[in-house]
């Protein structure tokens, strides 16, 4: 490892190593760490992705590129409360050739990694930053690294922090937020083999008692296994009902009362909607460190994949330029806030007003969605068609959350 570096990337997820991967693609020397002995591990995400977003970033066709896709599918159900099912497919995309992925992440986050490397990263795990190093002028130079036992100190003239919700490089320069309850969803995983399970399709079930304020999930990996997770809201939880895998027990127990336990993750997922600021005087934070996950249904990987682009180009024209500052090194949350950040702040909205809905209203539109031709529709007409079929419904969504049923569906 070199003392200095033109970029340091703090964890080696999608949004670092595809951050990495930029950088030193442009021919500038970067230094990837992750803490962890091996990248891809532990996992907090159910894997999954959309095809079409994958491949911006991948090439499949690479004869390096090892099988980390699992399972490719082109449907989910969505369950009610009440037992009412609807069907959502990858047609509804309006994208041709869309499909839902479903990764090993401990191959995909290792292929990533690869690539950085391959495009000339120094690429170091078991590696942890434990401090920032930061000039009499607040601008961030490198970080305090430790590694097998030895503290020393790696210059640079910009740090990336993609280092998890936890980021401790956002907290070390002011940039992390305490986090409410209701922003915050506690995440638990089974990986289950049951020969009933349904591998043709991804399931999704609601309500208060399955999981109050977010969801299950059945997502099928091949081979009679599917990751079976829940994700509950912080601010949604009480004492009494339990914990998030009191409620996931109780529900593989009722619909899996024969499959074996063999994988599990945990893990809490932000759904703020993302930190009001990601870059400072030499420092950019990037992925789940910058709160981008969905704050509807808690995937990162796309998001992440994407800030680790924008901060990677950023630090490229920065570096280009000279200049680390604050003010050149925001054009990336400018960038952000214009793209995928605006539908993040979108769906914090809709997380918003989905935590206020009744096992009843759920029910209502699921018998909506269940006697419509939704194959037939793309998305946004999906959603207009199924409010339009219930004038009272219409009437309460409009009045109570009029700026979010516009800026979603007209």
């Amino acid at each position: 490892m070199k003392s200095e570096y033109d970029v340091i990337v703090v964890g080696a997820g999608p949004a670092g190593s595809v951050a990495a991967k930029t950088v030193a693609s442009a021919g500038f020397s970067v230094l990837l760490i992750e803490k962890r002995q091996e990248i891809g591990v532990s996992i907090r995400c159910a894997e999954g992705t959309s095809k079409t977003e994958l491949l911006k970033f991948i090439d499949l066709n690479d004869e390096d590129a090892p099988d980390f896709i699992c399972a490719e599918l082109h449907k989910a159900t969505v369950h009610a409360p009440d037992g009412t099912h609807f069907s959502i497919t990858t047609k509804m995309s309006g994208i041709d050739g869309e499909s839902g992925v479903i990764l090993d992440r401990k191959i995909f986050d290792r292929h990533l990694a690869m690539l950085a490397g391959k495009a000339g990263a120094d690429v170091y795990t078991k590696t942890a930053a434990i401090e920032l190093i930061i000039e009499t002028d607040g601008a961030v130079s490198g970080v305090k690294v430790s590694r097998l036992g030895n503290v020393f100190d790696v210059r640079s003239k910009i740090v990336i922090g993609a280092d998890g919700v936890e980021s401790l490089v956002a907290r070390w320069f002011g940039l992390s937020e305490s986090l409410r309850l209701k922003d915050i969803e506690t995440g638990f995983q089974y990986l289950l083999w049951d020969e009933t399970i349904d591998q043709t399709q991804c399931q999704v079930y609601l309500g208060e008692q399955v999981a109050p304020g977010g969801y299950v999930w059945v997502f099928p990996k091949g081979n009679n296994t599917a990751n079976v997770g829940i994700g509950l809201l912080g601010s949604k939880t009480k004492e009494d009902d339990g914990r998030s895998v009191d409620f996931l027990d109780r529900f593989v127990q009722k619909e899996f009362p024969n499959a074996k336990i063999i994988g599990t993750a945990f893990g809490a997922v932000p759904v703020s909607g993302g930190l009001e600021k990601i870059a400072g005087n030499g420092v950019m934070i990037a992925g789940d460190a910058a709160g981008h996950s969905d704050p509807i249904t808690g995937a990162g990987i796309r998001n992440a994949m994407y800030a680790g682009q924008m901060a990677g180009e950023t630090a490229i024209r920065a570096l280009a330029a000279g200049d680390f500052s604050e003010r050149f090194l925001s054009s990336y949350q400018s960038e952000w806030e214009k793209t995928i950040g605006k539908g993040l702040r979108r769906n914090f909205k809709i997380k918003e007003a989905y935590a206020t809905w009744t096992d009843d209203e759920i029910n209502a539109i699921a018998k909506i969605a269940a006697g419509l031709p939704l194959e037939d529709f793309e998305l946004k007409e999906a959603m207009i068609a199924v409010l339009k079929s219930d004038k009272k419904l219409l009437w309460k969504l409009r009045s109570v959350y009029a700026d979010l049923i516009k800026s979603v569906l007209f």
